[in-house]
């Protein structure tokens, strides 16, 4: 609902800045926009809590928090490499 919420819709699909989704990709970031359910998630994480999004986006053992900061770490790496 905030300004520019929506402006990954808008953005060119560059394979070079990695910000291509695929067919699955993109429509789990449409589910999660629209807090609808994803198909064939877990129905327990790997430190054996409920896995639910909010869960899966904070748990230091399920891997997403990881895989957020690499992805973080080699965008800044990429353009700090482009300056």
């Amino acid at each position: 609902m905030e300004t520019g919420a929506s402006n990954w819709l808008n953005s060119m699909p560059l394979k070079e800045y990695n910000y291509h989704l695929n067919k699955q990709q993109f429509w789990d970031s449409i589910r999660l926009r629209y807090n609808w359910n994803i198909p064939g998630l877990p129905t327990s994480c790997a430190c054996s809590a409920k896995f639910d999004i909010q869960h899966a986006l904070s748990c230091k053992k399920g891997g997403f928090v990881t895989l957020r900061h690499n992805e973080i770490r080699d965008s800044t790496g990429s353009l700090l490499a482009d300056v």
